[in-house]
């Protein structure tokens, strides 16, 4: 049987771009496979009950910046601060995870966009942006991904439907079996589930 991981993420959580840089490894290691779930984060913690501390605690975020530079240079990846980081449409690029989801490209999709996000400093001003930024990434089916991130709202909705039965309360989240793994810094714990 092929173990299965379910990966809630959003792109504008860097977080889920350092879990998502060590989970190829993690894969090829264990026979594991992604089953990637974007969900908007902050939508997900509205309904849970959950705050963004990092947001709304200032120490708190000076703290995770710097914690974020020591996890990047712990798995040796690249990591810039986004300088359009308030003005990205998050919500397009997550519809557009659910869409390559559709067309079989999620994980070239998903590693695409983090890396434009938390590398490229991309601004996502329109399609023409995105497009680019996936092709130059080895995505194919760009136009069929973009033309059905039109209307995947309902896909989205279902992601965050299940995070919140599944018990997700941020992101990154990862689940095994059943058991909820919460943050990069749990991908150890992930690992010995999935082998286990």
């Amino acid at each position: 049987m092929t173990k299965s991981i379910q990966f809630f993420f959003d792109f504008v959580s860097p977080f889920s771009y350092l879990a998502m840089t060590q989970l190829p490894d993690l894969c090829e290691r264990t026979g594991a496979s992604v089953e990637y779930k974007p969900i908007h984060v902050l939508t997900l913690m509205e309904k849970v009950g959950n705050r963004p501390s990092t947001i709304e605690c200032p120490a708190r975020g000076r703290y995770a910046m710097t914690d974020l530079a020591r996890w990047a240079k712990r798995y040796d990846v690249p990591f810039v601060l986004n300088p359009h980081f308030q003005t990205i449409d998050s919500q397009r690029l997550l519809v557009g995870a659910v869409a390559a989801e559709q067309v079989g490209q999620a994980g070239e999709y998903v590693r695409a966009v983090f890396d434009a996000v938390w590398v490229k400093s991309a601004a996502f001003a329109d399609d023409q942006e995105l497009a680019a930024l996936l092709g130059e990434a080895g995505v194919s089916n760009i136009p069929a991904i973009l033309e059905r991130s039109e209307r995947n709202e309902e896909g989205l909705m279902s992601n965050m439907d299940a995070a919140e039965t599944a018990g997700v309360f941020g992101v990154p989240s990862m689940i095994a079996g059943d058991e909820l793994y919460f943050g990069n810094d749990r991908l150890e714990f992930l690992e010995e589930a999935v082998v286990r």
